[in-house]
């Protein structure tokens, strides 16, 4: 009788352990797309400097109207992915709360 106890609390256990592995991969997937957001923005912030430096110099008005849609454009997408990321996050995090819990309460 104790060993099938035992028997399902080490299948529960290892099942735990699947889903937080799980877990951890999907973070890690986040923190690279969280990268790759830091870097674009870095990447637009060189090359706004870069226009600004084109512009003193010489630039129209439909030069800086096309630039101005050109940033908020790229600012809105960085938004959005950001906003997506933290959203899978989210989803992430309570299932690990709960994983967590049934851990604890399971022992």
């Amino acid at each position: 009788m104790e060993d099938s106890v035992l028997n399902q609390i080490l299948s529960k256990v290892e099942s735990i352990d699947r889903k937080v592995k799980e877990i951890d991969r999907k973070t890690d997937v986040t923190n690279v797309r969280l990268d790759s957001l830091d870097t674009r923005v870095d990447m637009l912030a060189v090359e706004v400097i870069g226009v600004k430096e084109r512009m003193d110099t010489f630039a129209t008005k439909d030069d800086l109207r096309s630039f101005k849609d050109e940033v908020v454009g790229t600012v809105v997408d960085f938004g959005k992915r950001l906003e997506r990321a933290e959203q899978e996050f989210l989803m992430t995090y309570p299932r690990f709360d709960r994983i967590e819990r049934h851990v604890v309460l399971s022992a």
